[in-house]
């Protein structure tokens, strides 16, 4: 009587649970401020294996194994540059590819911070005013508002932003330049 001997290999599929009880529920940290340094992403969930690697938009992470309900690998500083919202998921088998629910991680601007503000008094009557305002934080997309009057902005860095404050924003009396002229809004 002869034996066959039949061997499967099963290369790399990190298959250890059924992909129907894979799953992933939260991120730690769930989000970011854009332009900060690489940290480390947290996955946690039910039913992880050690050849399950976390998706950072579609890309494979180098992933470590930390339990079978927590993965967790290393975001590099240029994947969080700007802001914006990024698709992680769990692989969890090669062939034929399967993954576990998306979660959205999220990078937010940095909080503007105002600094300083010249002039710090506008005169009643002026037909309009420069504004400068100084600090950190600073984004192309922010708004400056005076009251309820979006200003428009005549230059722009991280740093500083000019913005033009029209005769409307300066009705009836001196008005101090302060939060209710110069809300910065991100």
């Amino acid at each position: 009587m002869s034996r066959i001997l039949v061997a499967v290999f099963v290369f790399g599929c990190g298959l250890v649970a059924a992909p129907g009880q894979t799953s992933i529920s939260s991120l730690s940290p769930a989000s970011v401020v854009a332009g900060g340094a690489s940290f480390t992403l947290n996955v946690f969930g039910s039913s992880f294996g050690p050849l399950m690697p976390i998706q950072w938009n579609g890309a494979t992470q180098a992933t470590t194994f930390v339990s079978s309900t927590q993965l967790s690998c290393t975001i590099a500083s240029s994947l969080v540059a700007t802001a914006g919202t990024n698709n992680v998921r769990v692989r969890i088998t090669a062939f034929p590819p399967s993954f576990t629910s998306t979660l959205v991680f999220t990078i937010d601007n940095p909080a503007p911070v105002l600094a300083s503000l010249t002039p710090s008094t506008l005169t009643v009557g002026a037909l309009g005013a420069s504004l400068v305002l100084g600090g950190s934080g600073f984004i192309a997309a922010s708004t400056i508002m005076c009251g309820t009057t979006p200003l428009s902005v005549s230059s722009f860095t991280a740093t500083s932003i000019t913005a033009f404050v029209p005769a409307v924003a300066i009705r009836s009396e001196e008005r101090r330049v302060g939060k209710e002229c110069a809300t910065l809004c991100r």
